[in-house]
């Protein structure tokens, strides 16, 4: 196990970055204030991992709450011996593990770096705080959870068909995780072996 490097000061630059991708996940009826979004960058630290190492673990209990401000970041779990990879985060996706936070209970899928991430890490207690006393950042993390199960449904509507179909929603919905997540991976993910999709790249 590889322990991630954290820093503890966030910079003017990477202040920016994050404010940047907090405005860019909003929706235009709810939009983080200034105020806010400086109230959440002064609670983080950054959270630096090289690919393929862990951000959570199978087994772990974290309940804190991420920002990934760069790279590409995956769900995955074993089920019958097999990898089944279930989501890819990219720049601007917020990371909350909902077992851990909700119930206190171990993560059931792993987060894992696919590329070099960094991400910003919120503490629960910090977390809680600005939940408990800000009803502008409870309305905002509402409704991004809304469009989070959204786009999940939206995502089997997306990748359904046989693997070319699939393969191909994937090319033009996220052609950055096709041009940087390994093949095994994304094979992990269309639910087909990593020489079948090499295959298909091949004919495609």
């Amino acid at each position: 196990y590889m322990e991630k490097t954290t820093e503890k000061k966030i910079g003017p630059t990477m202040r920016r970055r994050i404010r940047e991708l907090i405005l860019s996940e909003g929706i235009a009826q709810v939009q983080l204030s200034d105020g806010l979004i400086n109230d959440l960058i002064d609670c983080g630290h950054i959270v630096s991992l090289k690919a393929g190492q862990p951000l959570v673990k199978v087994g772990d209990v974290n309940p804190d709450f991420y920002i990934l401000i760069d790279g590409i970041i995956r769900s995955w779990y074993v089920l019958d011996n097999v990898e089944v990879t279930t989501a890819f985060g990219i720049a601007g996706t917020q990371i909350l593990n909902y077992a851990s936070y909700t119930a206190g209970q171990p993560s059931e899928s792993n987060f894992e770096a696919c590329t070099k991430c960094k991400l910003m890490r919120v503490p629960k207690e910090d977390y809680d705080r600005m939940l408990h006393t800000s009803l502008e950042f409870c309305n905002w993390r509402l409704r991004l959870a809304y469009d989070q199960f959204y786009f999940t449904e939206m995502r089997n509507q997306v990748i359904k068909g046989d693997a070319r179909q699939r393969y191909a929603a994937l090319l033009q919905s996220r052609p950055e995780i096709v041009q940087k997540v390994t093949l095994k991976i994304i094979a992990t993910y269309l639910g087909i072996t990593p020489q079948y999709l090499s295959h298909l790249r091949n004919t495609l």
